[in-house]
């Protein structure tokens, strides 16, 4: 089943004879000639920009913003005056906050000159609930620039703030008011985190070369870098440190307003604040009560336009540069860009001493950079201020799905950068980049919340834009199921000859619909790379089909109607998704918009909304780290299914099929995954299978999930960070964990799946708008049946031998001398200082007499896996292939039984049994 946390074995040495393999029926191999798709999707040949947003225009659009779950609104700010709101249903605009103006009448104006003005929104994780969010803007306090970062509340109802709300100056809560010694190089971007934090950039202060002698230092301002607010004062988090406000503010006007904010427990420069005397960073030496603790990075000259990637929380960031290079950095914890001895990749000469950085001093490079002059090797880009854009994540554009989209303010080449194998992050096929398209005076990217597309604020334009193709080369896909192939009768849905019905263990949840699954391969020669507990390697031009039925009176398949069809091709690199809607008269299915669509289901009861995925939705879930495909791998395959007359193991059929690229043999001790309602099998084991299928392709290691959990069932449960484990984002309660032991209300994977939190989708988040009872009833039974009275190894060892280092307590070890070692009285659930009988199999003979078959039981803890392994030498040991001797963890203890076929060559046989933990 996997490599387990720990196992043991138990001897036993018969001297038996060899046993002939079972035989197996043939499922015959045909080619899918008939399919009619395409074996690449079309790809855009250019692109251009376009408004997005009609005909609507806007005074200065310097960046966007939509608060969390809010699909119908959009947020633009108007750097001169204030903040619009967008009703995106009715393409109209209205005022939001007129900030300027509320400024005037306090006799503190909005400075607007050199690069300042209002420069970013951001929402509250709650706003629709407490109506907050957060403007950085520019002001000018008794003849005196200063920059400040202010909360406002919007007025209207909790929990309708997307309708015809407003916010009034007067709601404003200052957290950060900052004098500024130059009107250039403020940064002045804001986002949240996907872990409830406020993040905010801010530049050097603006003298050429770090004149201010800021963007090295920790102690001194709250210039050069990004800072990391707690402004929900979670439990746990910390004040800040006293702020020189003398150097910072005009008389009367706190740096920092007390109780606006606190510091995160776990920011990157705290533990050089612990204790008392003096730290040094960068050479400096300074008061440790002096460090700026909010200090998420450092080392920047302007940080102008950051973003979080939605899907694995990574932080970009569009560094603008001095005289020669611009750069890409993301963006992580204690990350030092190196400004001023550094600009770009390369040496720099700062203003100010010390001239070369002190001896061992490091930095972190930035991902990307660029010259401002042309010709310098870059043929994509040039330019002299770099515009830090987003990762893409629309449906309308799949094909840019994952690349990060940036542009040059000035030059206005836009660029796709597309991250490679090896980490480094280049063209789509390496190299430099992609040139999109040219649009100058753009001054900020942002999400449309309709669909995720990228839009760019053209500041200079004074409209918010969008990419579209010029155009396409390539094949279309057919606009109607029927014209696929895949079909030999749409009416009956008769597969075409070489496609292949399969079905998995366990079904990723679809809303309640009802699934019928097919794939094929278009010839006769390409194979399937075979693995046991990891992906299978698919060949270019494979295919899976997958058909949804839905009952339209929930419960009642006469009622049941076909909604989609859906395809998945495999390509050299990648793979492709379409998606085909069925018509009201059932009579075809036509192919539905690569943006995808949601539609009422017809005659639904109760009522319900049916998500046909984008192109791009598709690419999200079928992952390289997921396999690609899903649900075609060991464990989902391995089961029985009719072909014709006859009911085949499928993993075995296919392999006498010759789909493998090689036989393949043990088939019957292959895992399987366990279905939530498989009684059979533990809670924990169909919990750890029900996560494999519906969270894997984002949630391990190299997957896209910002999460620290990882899906994969060959990951032991004690190391997966599922029980106890650690959120990104706990909530504001320090008590919140992935699960607690019978504690439900601080499991927060529950939360998760029922979409509890208005500011985070509920999970699994795509193609999916129902919540799935059976997996939530699941994960509660785990955790208040099963778990509290779980045990890891380190606390059994804990149990059994308090004292830490007792003799007898490693797990060779034997206290009680019964044989039986620490590891396996762990696995049987044993106390170790008791005599114990010995725990192994039995061989008795057959009964009736005339039977010569071999018949060996075992005893079979709960939740632990059991397998007979074999051998001819006592050596080199593999799973005996006998039906039933399958790693299948049960749920309550019993007996096991295995009988193997009559003896045919009289070769002798060594055998021993393994016991493992999930």
């Amino acid at each position: 089943m996997k490599k387990p946390l720990l196992s043991a074995f138990l001897i036993l040495l018969p001297l038996l004879p060899g046993f002939p393999p079972a035989a197996l029926a043939q499922l015959a191999r045909q080619a899918a000639a008939a399919l009619n798709l395409p074996e690449e999707p079309p790809v855009a040949t250019g692109y251009t920009t376009q408004n997005a947003l009609g005909s609507l225009t806007f005074s200065n659009p310097i960046d966007i913003a939509s608060p969390p779950g809010v699909k119908n609104r959009l947020f633009v700010i108007e750097r001169n005056s204030g903040i619009r709101i967008v009703n995106l249903d009715s393409m109209t605009q209205a005022v939001f906050l007129p900030l300027a103006s509320w400024l005037q009448s306090r006799g503190r104006p909005l400075e607007t000159g050199s690069e300042c003005g209002i420069l970013s929104l951001a929402f509250h994780p709650r706003y629709n609930e407490n109506g907050y969010f957060y403007v950085f803007y520019s002001l000018n306090i008794s003849g005196r620039l200063h920059q400040r970062v202010a909360r406002f509340t919007a007025t209207g109802t909790p929990g309708d703030y997307n309708a015809a709300v407003s916010a009034e100056g007067a709601t404003e809560a200052p957290l950060i008011t900052q004098r500024d010694g130059a009107g250039n190089h403020n940064g002045g971007d804001m986002a949240f985190g996907p872990d409830g934090y406020l993040y905010i950039s801010v530049g050097d202060e603006g003298p050429q070369r770090d004149g201010a002698d800021n963007a090295r230092r920790i102690a001194k301002d709250f210039f050069g870098g990004i800072l990391r607010v707690d402004v929900d004062r979670k439990p746990g988090s910390l004040p800040p440190n006293p702020h020189d406000e003398s150097s910072t503010t005009a008389a009367g006007d706190s740096a920092i307003t007390p109780d606006s904010y606190a510091v995160p427990p776990d920011n990157p420069f705290l533990p050089l604040a612990e204790g008392t005397g003096n730290a040094t960073y960068n050479g400096f030496t300074f008061p440790k009560t002096a460090i700026r603790t909010e200090w998420h990075a450092i080392g920047l000259r302007n940080p102008w336009r950051m973003s979080f990637d939605p899907l694995t929380g990574r932080l970009f960031c569009g560094e603008v540069g001095q005289d020669a290079w611009e750069e890409i950095d993301i963006i992580t914890p204690g990350f030092n860009g190196g400004w001023s001895w550094r600009e770009g990749l390369h040496a720099h000469s700062p203003a100010n001493p010390p001239a070369t950085p002190p001896a061992g001093w490091t930095s972190d490079p930035p991902i990307y950079e660029y010259r401002h002059s042309s010709g310098g090797g870059n043929p994509v880009i040039n330019g002299s201020s770099v515009t830090g854009g987003v990762v893409y994540r629309g449906d309308r554009l799949p094909e840019l799905a994952g690349k990060y989209l940036f542009c040059d303010f000035n030059t206005g080449f836009i660029v796709a950068l597309t991250e490679q194998p090896d980490g480094r992050w280049a063209g789509g096929g390496g190299g430099l980049g992609q040139r999109l398209a040219t649009e100058t005076g753009v001054s900020g990217w942002g999400y449309d919340p309709r669909n995720g597309d990228a839009l760019l604020c053209d500041l200079t334009g004074g409209q918010v834009k969008r990419l579209a193709r010029s155009g396409t080369t390539g094949v279309q896909p057919p606009a109607t199921l029927s014209a696929t192939g895949a079909f030999s009768d749409v009416a009956s849905l008769a597969p075409a000859a070489g496609l292949i019905p399969y079905a998995p263990n366990v079904d990723f949840w679809s809303d309640h619909a009802v699934k019928t699954r097919w794939f094929a391969i278009r010839n006769l020669t390409d194979t399937v790379g075979f693995s046991a507990d990891g992906p299978w390697t698919l060949p270019a031009g494979m295919v899976w089909v997958k058909h949804f039925d839905l009952d339209t009176t929930r419960g009642n398949p006469a009622t049941r109607r076909r909604l989609e069809t859906r395809f998945l091709v495999k390509t050299p690199t990648d793979v492709y998704g379409l998606s085909y809607r069925w018509r009201d008269d059932q009579s075809d299915a036509d192919l539905v918009p690569e943006d995808g669509l949601s539609a009422a289901v017809p005659a639904s009861s109760p009522a319900q909304i049916w998500r046909y995925p984008s192109r791009a939705e598709c690419r999200s879930c079928h992952t390289p780290a997921g396999g690609y495909a899903l649900s075609f791998n060991t464990p989902q395959l391995n089961r029985f299914h009719p072909y014709g007359a006859e009911t085949l193991n499928q993993i075995a059929a296919l392999s006498a099929a010759s789909y493998f690229s090689a036989p393949v043999s043990g088939v019957h001790t292959l895992p399987a995954f366990a279905a939530a309602d498989n009684e059979d099998a533990s809670l924990e084991w169909r919990v750890r299978s029900y996560l494999a299928v519906n969270c894997v392709q984002c949630h391990q290691p190299g997957g896209a999930s910002s999460g620290y959990w990882d899906a994969r069932a060959p990951t032991p449960t004690d190391l997966a960070n599922l029980i106890n484990g650690p959120l990104v984002n706990d909530g504001g309660d320090p008590a919140n964990r992935w699960c607690v032991p019978g504690d439900l209300e601080h499991s927060m994977i529950l939360a998760r799946l029922r979409g509890d939190d208005s500011g985070v989708p509920r999970m699994p988040p795509l193609a999916t708008l129902e919540r799935d009872a059976a997996a939530e009833a699941l994960l509660t039974r785990w955790i208040t049946e099963a778990l509290p009275a779980r045990q890891s190894q380190a606390q059994w060892q804990a149990t059994h031998f308090p004292t830490p280092g007792a003799p007898g307590s490693l797990p060779d070890d034997d206290p009680d001398g019964d044989g039986t070692a620490n590891r396996t009285e762990f696995l049987l659930g044993q106390d170790p200082h008791a005599l114990n009988p010995p725990w192994q199999p039995a061989i008795a003979p057959a009964i009736p007499a005339t039977d010569d078959r071999l018949i060996l039981t075992f005893p079979h803890p709960a939740n632990r896996t059991a397998v007979i392994e074999t051998s001819l030498d006592f050596t080199n040991w593999s799973p005996w292939d006998v039906p039933g001797n399958a790693p299948a963890p049960p749920a309550v203890p019993g007996t096991r039984t295995l009988t193997a076929p009559a003896p045919v060559d009289g070769a002798a046989r060594f055998f021993r049994l393994r016991v493992s933990g999930l």
